[in-house]
């Protein structure tokens, strides 16, 4: 998905969001996935240099967007 879409860069709450959608969607049980099982794939990732990541902040919040590496 994110290198579907790179190079847009998504935070962890929107592609747990997406990731439950998804499998709601086609029946898959996720019941499982939780927003910590998500970041923790998500800090794997970036780890192993297949994302990048990035702090954005305006004037009342900040967030870390992910995004697909070249």
């Amino acid at each position: 998905f994110l290198r579907e879409n790179a190079p847009m860069g998504f935070s962890a709450v929107e592609l747990y969001n997406m990731l439950s959608d998804i499998g709601n969607e086609h029946e898959f049980n996720t019941q499982s996935l939780s927003q910590y099982n998500v970041q923790e794939a998500l800090d794997g990732l970036v780890t192993n240099e297949q994302l990048e990541s990035k702090e954005l902040e305006d004037e009342t919040s900040s967030d870390i967007y992910y995004r697909a590496t070249n």
